[in-house]
């Protein structure tokens, strides 16, 4: 009963810690999280090594090419379409 009891201590204690790290380091703007070598994509796995929940694993978005342009973009951007620019 003492092991149930402290097992589920420890889990509160480490969910805790998970979530004010991600709250902190969501907080940071991309400059700074880029200067501690974070992508903002990495705050979630980040946040669960730091409180010792899982062996350190990273998620980082890799560049992808804009299908329409060919420039190169995060898979969460939106293609950049300059026909519209060229129209004015």
């Amino acid at each position: 009963m003492t092991n149930l009891i402290a097992d589920l201590w420890n889990s509160i204690a480490r969910w805790r810690q998970r979530r004010e790290t991600i709250i902190a380091l969501s907080g940071l703007s991309d400059h700074a999280l880029k200067d501690i070598g974070i992508d903002r994509s990495e705050i979630y796995s980040v946040a669960t090594e730091v409180a010792g929940q899982r062996h350190p694993v990273r998620v980082r978005t890799a560049p992808v090419a804009a299908p329409a342009t060919g420039n190169t973009a995060t898979a969460n951007s939106k293609p950049v379409d300059d026909e519209w620019l060229e129209a004015a």
